[in-house]
Order: C-alpha cells, then structure tokens, then sequence
C-alpha cells in the first residue's frame, strides 16, 4: 500500500472577499445543499445535477476529486466570497503530458453577476500556468449559456471553435458547445 504524504489543502486568495479553497471531505453537505435547493436551476446546465441525488453522491465526488487532484493535477476549490460557499471551481480532462486541461465552474445563483466567475478563472488560469506549468487551458461553454460564456470572453481567452451537438443537458436536450482557449503567454 502507498500512502501519499500529507499536504497542506491549496488556498488562493483573489481579492479581499474571493478565496478559492481545495475541496474536502468536511465540504460535502454544504455543496449538496446548495445543489439540492437549486436544482432546478443548476441543473439546467449542469448534467451531473440529475445524478447528485444524496450527499454520499457529493460525498464519493470529492473522493474522487481529491484522488485525481493529487494524481494528474485536477484540482477542484470550494469558492468563498465572503466567507460563504459560493460554487466550485476546478481542472478536469487533464492532459498531464501535453500540459492541457479543461477549466469548468458553476455558481450558486445569488452569487452570480458579482464577477466572482470571472475573478475565480483568472486567478486558478494564473495558478495554472505558474504553478502547474499548464501551457493551455480550455473553457467549455453550452452556446445559450450567456452568462457562463461571458466569463472567458471577459478575461484572456479567445474563441476557438464550436463543437456541433455536443453536449446533451440534463433535459435530454443535445446543444452546441462553444470552446474558449488560452495559452500560457511565458512559454
């Protein structure tokens, strides 16, 4: 059996009111919750909503979450602003060899149009980048998802492509997904 060793949990303070916390275990019922009272309106975006159903469901993705952060760098952070869980942000898709990975964050809706999104992403791509030694990242956004896809348009990420029929939504809907990259500006 391999243990890893113990690590402190990565912190990145934004600003004075956004904190970006790697998830644990003790984060479970709060996201649950959230994702429970919101339902509805997360899910219309967010497929995996349909299958968080109970907390042991929240609870087995942060185990995973926590695995793959330390295995291939896919961390995920709990975002605070003002002390208080706002959603998540985090890499998934990682490709370690060719320093890529994909970038995806969902927030509770009273803390949207704050520009906790758009001051999250910037943060955890500077992260990334300098940290990481990512050399790409890419943002995934459902085409009529106006407000998340305003959030790469708004900070260093550039249109890259549209994936046709790409992406099926928890309604069974399949949509469009516009794709925004950046590339690291130091390499």
């Amino acid at each position: 059996m391999h243990v890893e060793p113990k690590r402190d949990k990565l912190l990145i303070q934004v600003d004075e009111s956004i904190s970006l916390h790697e998830i644990c275990h003790h984060d479970a019922r709060v996201i649950f919750e959230t994702i429970d009272q919101q339902r509805e309106y997360l899910a219309r975006w967010l497929p995996f909503v349909e299958n968080t159903k109970e907390l042991s469901d929240t609870e087995n993705f942060i185990i995973y979450a926590v695995a793959s952060g330390i295995a291939a760098q896919e961390y995920v952070f709990r975002i605070n602003y003002e002390g208080q869980f706002a959603g998540l942000i985090g890499f998934r898709n990682s490709d370690i060899r060719n320093h890529r990975s994909e970038l995806g964050y969902w927030l509770s809706e009273p803390y949207q149009h704050k520009g906790i999104a758009r001051k999250s992403v910037e943060a955890l791509s500077l992260f990334a980048f300098e940290k990481l030694n990512l050399k790409e990242i890419i943002i995934r956004c459902a085409v009529d998802n106006a407000p998340s896809r305003r959030v790469p348009e708004a900070t260093e990420y550039t249109f890259f492509k549209t994936e046709f029929m790409s992406e099926k939504l928890s309604d069974g809907t399949i949509t469009d997904v516009v794709v925004y990259i950046r590339k690291n500006s130091k390499l």
